[in-house]
């Protein structure tokens, strides 16, 4: 979501923006064919925006995600108490939201390459929506769910029941949610 945050925040400030609801801003980019969100930016509205700035970002990476909040609250609410947020790249911003947002209990921040991250990590379940990490799970080498977030268009490749299956011999369970359904906050 730290697209969407990136044109949220600068709505006021393009004209191709201006006149667009949060509602036209969110649908777009959950039915965007580029994953990439700074890719996608440079392709839609000629904003440039590298990735690393938007890791770096504390407004880019506010959470957003109503979803996650109700996953890691029932979470804890019912005994789990080995939760972490993952990210690709390292963010002193993460970090910082994970503090604010979690003030009553413990959650770690992880990041990197999957394979690595998972690595002692058994029994876990990771929910994502990047097709990048989603294929690099079939490397991991144990066992754990996986939840693909298949709300955004450009996970539709993922649906491929050969790759799905070769998933689930390797011992990962495969299953699919949707963060819409939870909701969205905005904020400005």
């Amino acid at each position: 979501m730290t697209g969407c945050n990136v044109l949220h925040g600068l709505r006021n400030k393009i004209d191709t923006l201006r006149g667009m609801s949060d509602e036209d801003i969110l649908r777009g980019y959950f039915n965007r064919q580029i994953e990439d969100p700074s890719k996608y930016l440079k392709k839609e509205y000629n904003i440039d925006f590298p990735v690393d700035k938007m890791y770096a970002s504390y407004k880019t990476m506010t959470p957003n995600m109503l979803y996650a909040y109700m996953i890691f609250d029932k979470a804890h609410e019912n005994g789990i108490r080995n939760l972490a947020v993952y990210s690709l790249y390292r963010s002193k911003a993460i970090e910082k939201h994970i503090k604010r947002t979690f003030p009553d209990f413990k959650v770690d921040y992880v990041h990197g390459d999957i394979k690595e991250v998972m690595k002692n990590r058994q029994n876990w379940t990771l929910v994502t929506s990047n097709t990048k990490v989603v294929r690099d799970c079939a490397n991991v080498g144990q066992a754990f769910a996986l939840m693909i977030i298949d709300d955004f268009t450009y996970t539709a490749p993922l649906f491929d029941e050969t790759f799905l299956d070769s998933l689930r011999k390797k011992g990962i369970f495969v299953g699919f949610t949707g963060a819409l359904s939870a909701g969205v906050l905005l904020s400005d």
